[in-house]
């Protein structure tokens, strides 16, 4: 990853962009496999039950934060998504891209008093649809306060593989050598597309 090169909306918008495009690819393989499986379903649903296979568009990005980051949250979402809300927690078909690709998601905008304690209820069956139509997570926090490797193993096994997870340190005092050693065990041991990055202009 390089930080020095690109902005950290650069980063995002390439996060983004991939996930959304994984998820497509993916609907596009499955619908494939249905019209390849109809003749195999034909013959053998006399003789045990057939599992229906689902699939859900993912097309909804979560950007979370503290209440104390809501100014830089609100910078973010103008600057990333052209989004000049500051008070609406759904923003419906919004339309975001670049001079290459363009597309339309959701945004769900949500707060936290304490995040681990969100994303444990997020996991819950209850929210198992959510999680099924979500692209991918943008979560502002201070990289002193909160550890992201124990965000990571609540997340772990709970999202859709697809889902890219973004966490934006706002605190300018991590040392990047911090950050980069972080998203490279990330990237080593873990099953989820996610990155630490810092915030910059």
């Amino acid at each position: 990853m390089c930080m020095y090169m690109c902005t950290f909306y650069d980063i995002l918008s390439l996060l983004i962009r991939i996930a959304i495009l994984k998820a497509k690819k993916n609907a596009g393989t499955i619908e494939k496999r249905k019209v390849k499986d109809t003749k195999v379903d034909s013959i053998i649903r006399n003789t045990q039950p057939v599992m229906e296979e689902h699939h859900y568009p993912q097309n909804k990005i979560l950007v979370l934060s503290h209440h104390s980051h809501d100014s830089f949250k609100t910078q973010l979402l103008k600057d990333l998504f052209h989004c000049n809300t500051t008070s609406a927690s759904i923003v419906k078909d919004q339309t975001w891209g670049n001079k290459y690709y363009r597309t339309c998601v959701d945004l769900y905008i949500d707060f936290f008093k304490d995040l681990p304690e969100w994303i444990e209820e997020f996991i819950m069956p209850e929210c198992e649809p959510l999680r099924n139509v979500v692209a991918g997570i943008i979560i502002i926090l201070d990289n002193r306060l909160i550890k992201p490797q124990e965000l990571l193993n609540l997340f772990k096994g709970a999202v859709h593989e697809n889902t890219f997870i973004v966490l934006v340190n706002v605190n300018e005092e991590v040392p990047q050598d911090e950050i980069d050693e972080l998203n490279e065990i990330w990237s080593r041991f873990y099953m989820v597309n996610a990155e630490l990055i810092e915030k910059r202009s």
